[in-house]
């Protein structure tokens, strides 16, 4: 059975919830676009969006929705932040979305280096979604992340659809 475009706002627009003021948004894998554009729409807070990803087709079609945030869009990965500054790009937001592979696992060391690399960048919020394949899988890596990072600020989740999204606060 297909996805639709109900589905896939369904399993998204909780991630608004994690917004609580208004300030700039960096989206790890930003890929077409699509989620930045709608979060600038479903936030009741303002926001200033940023996006990265590796991909440069992707990060065209991404100019093509954020049009007036072009200059916002960088060719880099997870891995790459300290290459933000090669873009003019700020090198920490306020708030940092990355939505998590479902084939990493935390206990890696590269994976470490990712999350140390994305917490860096958050000046105050850092936002993990996490979509699928099980609760169980999820709460695996959550169970990882709880004792790096304690426990976090925030959960909201869409389980018929084994969605979670998860925050913690810096400062």
């Amino acid at each position: 059975m297909g996805s639709t475009l109900s589905d896939w706002e369904g399993q998204r627009r909780l991630i608004a919830k994690a917004i609580h003021h208004p300030g700039t948004l960096l989206d790890v894998g930003c890929a077409n676009g699509l989620l930045l554009r709608c979060l600038l729409d479903w936030s009741p807070h303002p926001l200033v969006p940023y996006g990265i990803d590796p991909d440069p087709q992707r990060l065209d079609a991404a100019r093509g929705l954020l049009p007036e945030y072009a200059s916002h869009l960088a060719p880099i990965g997870l891995g790459e932040l300290r290459r933000l500054s090669d873009y003019a790009l700020p090198t920490r937001f306020d708030f940092v979305y990355w939505n998590v592979w479902d084939d990493l696992e935390f206990e890696q060391p590269w994976a470490q280096r990712y999350l140390d690399e994305a917490l860096g960048a958050t000046a105050s919020r850092l936002i993990l979604g996490f979509y699928g394949p099980s609760l169980e899988a999820i709460e695996k890596k959550l169970a990882w992340l709880r004792k790096k990072l304690g426990e976090p600020a925030g959960r909201t989740e869409n389980l018929p659809a084994t969605v979670v999204v998860v925050w913690w606060d810096k400062g």
